[in-house]
């Protein structure tokens, strides 16, 4: 159906959810409204076979609300696999990075914000002809 999702919750149960739903709340809050348990382990993110960072286990591509103006999931940028996410080819570091909650492997916390913030400024520089920042 159209502007529906279903997610398997258990091997015998499925719950069915408007998509709206999901982006407004995101998927954590709408699971723990209809009761099912909610898993804390995060799960691997690959890119090209090779491992690149983890993002929560109720990850949800259809519910991302970038971090960056400069990126917008689109279809195929995620993928779910047997071993977790598989990210698409033409997602570059700064688009990983404006995923909420995607932790880069051998940083310790989330999506290296501020290398993100960072590379932002640097991009709005080159775009206005502005001098970084000292």
């Amino acid at each position: 159906m159209r502007g529906q999702v279903t997610y398997e919750v258990s091997p015998t149960q499925w719950v069915t959810v408007d998509v709206r739903m999901v982006q407004e709340y995101g998927l954590e809050e709408v699971m723990r409204h209809y009761g099912v348990e909610i898993p804390t382990e995060r799960l691997p993110v690959f890119q090209d076979g090779r491992r690149i960072g983890t993002v929560p286990a109720l990850f949800e591509p259809i519910a991302i609300k970038s971090r960056s103006f400069l990126y917008d999931v689109r279809p195929g940028d995620f993928k779910r696999t047997a071993d977790g996410w598989a990210a698409g080819r033409s997602l570059g570091p700064g688009d990983l990075d404006a995923v909420p909650d995607f932790i880069r492997d051998g940083e310790a916390d989330h999506h290296g914000q501020e290398r993100m913030v960072a590379e932002a400024f640097e991009v709005l520089g080159a775009l206005t002809g502005a001098l970084p920042r000292e």
